[in-house]
């Protein structure tokens, strides 16, 4: 009913305000003396409080006597009760952003103590002297990269390795069952799992399905995903269907994540096949061609692996933690990430056309904290 006289903001940073914020405001000027003209602002009380309410679609409404006011209260109440009629605009995404997941601190794998098994080709192949990659043979190689992988691992670290084709020599009997496991699941013993892996010996065959059968065995029956990593040079040799295996263990209810690396492989018919093995287990296939690229592929190997989910649910994208960018269609998604020990899911992730998102997960403890880098 009165002018502006004690107000601590100024008028313009008021109207910026109201534009940030996007404020409605419903106004009601009471008495005609709202009408009066303002010097020390320009303008009638009753201009500025109608400007205000159409800031931001609200409503002004002017009573001369306070008994009109009752009728303007229920005006307001009804209009903030009323059903609204909302239009929704779809727009096609203009094309792909870049995502990346990243973690610090400690390993996200470690939300509980996750179980990995190693599975390594020992066949005969591995050790051909007219296959040599860097002037060494791939057993050699393979050795080396898996001693450095078991230095770097946490000492609570679930590791399983078996070996195949390591003792019977190929075409002799018992060949397609030459498959050990050299080191079970338990405390982790990283000087025994060191000395197993230098003690290893290329000769046989390659028994890829029954090795993997075998190794759904090593976990036993306690819960959690099951995670296993084949490293082979070659095709199965024994007449195993290695697909079918894996994906008869998940139907049987094997919580089994399957990743193959291909060491050296040339045959693309094969890694076509590795590559439908590993999709068929829920894992992915790892190309490696020399000592690097077997290093980097096991390092992805086991690496914890999270979903893109758009508003469905549906899932649109893969990706590895610490892993390459991914290409994501603009908009808005979660992330599930598969750890061990269960499933994290970050809301609100904006991928927006031609940039890069980054995801930054922090765990301390049973903490994980969350930040999102967005363009």
């Amino acid at each position: 009913d009165g002018g502006d006289t004690a107000s601590k903001i100024d008028h313009p940073a008021f109207w910026q305000m109201l534009d940030d914020k996007k404020i409605r405001v419903y106004t009601i000027g009471l008495s005609y003396a709202m009408k009066d003209y303002m010097p020390g602002i320009g303008i009638a009380g009753d201009r500025i409080l109608s400007s205000v309410a159409r800031a931001n679609n609200g409503r002004f409404l002017f009573a001369s006597t306070s008994a009109e006011l009752g009728a303007f209260y229920r005006t307001i109440s009804d209009e903030l009760h009323r059903k609204s009629v909302y239009y929704i605009k779809p727009s096609v995404a203009p094309g792909l952003g870049q995502l990346t997941v990243r973690s610090t601190g400690e390993r996200i794998a470690k939300m509980s103590s996750p179980r990995i098994e190693l599975i390594l080709d020992a066949s005969g192949s591995m050790r051909e002297t007219k296959k040599r990659i860097d002037g060494k043979l791939k057993i050699d190689l393979a050795r080396d990269v898996l001693a450095e992988l078991v230095k770097d691992l946490p000492d609570d670290a679930g590791i399983a390795l078996r070996v195949y084709g390591h003792r019977i020599r190929e075409g002799q009997k018992g060949d397609c069952e030459d498959s050990q496991l050299l080191v079970p699941f338990g405390k982790t013993d990283k000087a025994n799992l060191l000395k197993q892996i230098n003690g290893i010996k290329a000769l046989g065959t390659t028994p890829l399905a029954y090795s993997v059968a075998q190794a759904a065995k090593d976990f036993g029956d306690g819960d959690g995903e099951k995670v296993v990593v084949l490293v082979t040079d070659g095709e199965e040799e024994c007449g195993g269907q290695l697909k079918e295996v894996v994906a008869g263990l998940r139907q049987q209810g094997v919580n089994l994540r399957f990743n193959v690396v291909g060491f050296a492989l040339g045959d693309e018919a094969v890694k076509a096949d590795m590559r439908d093995a590993a999709s068929a287990g829920g894992g992915n296939f790892f190309d490696a061609q020399n000592r690097e690229g077997l290093k980097e592929a096991l390092k992805q190997a086991l690496a914890t692996p999270f979903d893109v989910l758009d508003a469905a649910g549906t899932v649109i994208a893969k990706g590895l933690i610490d892993g390459e960018r991914i290409a994501v269609p603009q908009g808005v998604y979660d992330i599930a990430i598969r750890a061990a020990g269960g499933e994290l899911t970050v809301h609100g992730v904006r991928i927006v056309f031609d940039r890069t998102t980054g995801v930054e997960l922090k765990k301390e403890g049973e903490t994980v904290g969350v930040n999102i880098v967005t363009p």
